[in-house]
């Protein structure tokens, strides 16, 4: 007997009448299978299955089980729903039989979300068995003994408030350590962010081999140097990387200590960088990330007005600026997003055409283009929109881009009747998408600038 299996969904069309007189281990091979194909990661999938397998044969109720387990809190829509009595029957649920389905969780996304809203309900009377001794946060005690309950967790979203929160919390990951691969932790003072910093350093201690580490919204601490005691200098073989500040930082350079100590296996990164970045600064956490980057998102807070007139483009612009130095080291990049960032160039995409010639994605929504040479500016330099973007050498670059399946060339200097007729055919003929945004028009009604 063969089967093919690539989705979730050439699962459910297999027959399971037939399924059901295959050995379990087989039938289990088979679903593992599926959720390996495309349709993999998509909760509301794996829900639909794990229901069809329930009520298939009582054969199929282990698997089906594991699998309306694994993700406990998939889907951001649930958040919504967040109440004591919801989180109280899960904890309950997972905890009872001697953990047996809390041996089922693998990933606990939003934990942290859920613990936030529990916090601002009042929780009901009585004692909880997720109680914890010293704790007075019904909330933080509720996510340690989440955590506990599940040994064989992959991913966890958490937050920390005190030392004896972190202390709680390490203790609540132990069983977990060795099968733990991502964490995200997301910290609103300095405090919690040393806080933060402190669980990953002794997380690593206990042997935790991370491979995901998202330390989003780090907040304004970010400005000064880690704590030596728990500076992370990341020597397991992390391959996504994401890092975020808030609104208050002045540099970039803090974020070195997170960068691997081991190269050559960070395949993912992503940035969010303060407004005033400098460029070499941005550059030297660029080669610490090592030329195995495949994906690279960059990303700032900036937002101030910048002119959408097209007699006036890019005047007002003062945000972060894509170094032009740092795209020969990634020449096995195949998506590239740059958000309210200074971010394409002639020259800039020029370099990207030599020395990226796997890129599939580039994506520059929300950002800038410049001028390659700094001097330059639409008040004072005559056809200054043709200098920054030419249409012709444009099409040419990335007609020169073989794997090139989509684009996106953010905010471009061309009048708002303008649609780039030339470039839409050529990547029309390419079979590449292809969008952008023009230059604001003024409005007969209102005689406005607007799109």
């Amino acid at each position: 007997m063969r089967f093919t299996v690539t989705s979730v969904s050439s699962l459910a069309r297999l027959g399971l009448p037939l399924l059901a007189q295959l050995p379990l281990e087989v039938v289990d091979h088979i679903v593992q299978l599926a959720l390996e194909g495309p349709a993999f990661g998509r909760p509301k999938r794996e829900r639909d299955l794990a229901m069809i397998l329930c009520r298939t044969s009582r054969a199929f109720l282990p698997i089906g089980r594991r699998l309306l387990y694994r993700l406990p809190f998939a889907g951001f829509s649930h958040i919504s729903k967040t109440n004591w009595n919801r989180a109280i029957a899960l904890y309950t649920a997972l905890s009872r039989n001697g953990g047996a389905l809390g041996r089922m969780v693998r990933g606990m996304y939003y934990l942290d979300v859920w613990c936030e809203r529990l916090a601002a309900l009042p929780v009901p009377d009585g004692p909880h068995a997720f109680d914890l001794r010293g704790q007075s946060n019904k909330a933080f005690a509720w996510q340690a003994s989440m955590v506990a309950a599940c040994p064989a967790l992959r991913f966890v979203s958490v937050k920390v408030h005190s030392t004896s929160e972190a202390t709680a919390l390490h203790r609540a990951l132990r069983l977990s350590t060795t099968s733990l691969e991502g964490i995200k932790m997301q910290s609103s003072s300095p405090a919690e962010v040393e806080l933060a910093l402190r669980l990953l350093a002794n997380l690593y201690s206990a042997g935790a081999r991370l491979k995901i580490i998202d330390l989003s919204y780090l907040g304004s601490a970010m400005t000064h140097t880690v704590p030596g005691e728990c500076n992370p200098q990341l020597k397991s073989p992390v391959e996504v990387l994401s890092l975020g500040v808030g609104p208050a930082p002045e540099n970039v350079k803090p974020f070195a200590a997170f960068f691997p100590v081991q190269a050559g296996v960070l395949r993912n990164l992503e940035l969010v960088v303060p407004v005033k970045t400098i460029q070499s600064d941005l550059l030297h956490l660029l080669r610490l990330a090592g030329s195995s980057i495949t994906d690279l998102a960059l990303s700032s807070l900036w937002h101030d007005a910048v002119s959408e007139r097209y007699s006036r483009y890019g005047v007002g612009f003062d945000g972060p600026v894509f170094p032009s130095e740092a795209i020969a080291l990634f020449p096995h990049l195949e998506n590239l997003q740059i958000t309210s960032f200074g971010g394409l160039s002639m020259h800039r995409l020029g370099l990207i055409q030599q020395h990226c010639q796997s890129l599939q994605t580039l994506n520059v929504a929300g950002s800038t283009w410049l001028a390659d040479n700094p001097a330059l500016s639409a008040l004072v330099t005559p056809q200054y929109q043709e200098i920054v973007f030419s249409e012709p050498q444009v099409i040419k670059l990335l007609e020169g881009m073989p794997e090139l399946v989509e684009v996106h060339l953010g905010s471009v200097p061309v009048r708002a009747t303008n649609r780039l007729p030339s470039l839409t055919l050529a990547m029309r003929a390419k079979g590449t998408s292809l969008d952008f945004l023009a230059c604001s028009g003024r409005c007969p009604s209102c005689g406005d600038y607007h799109y």
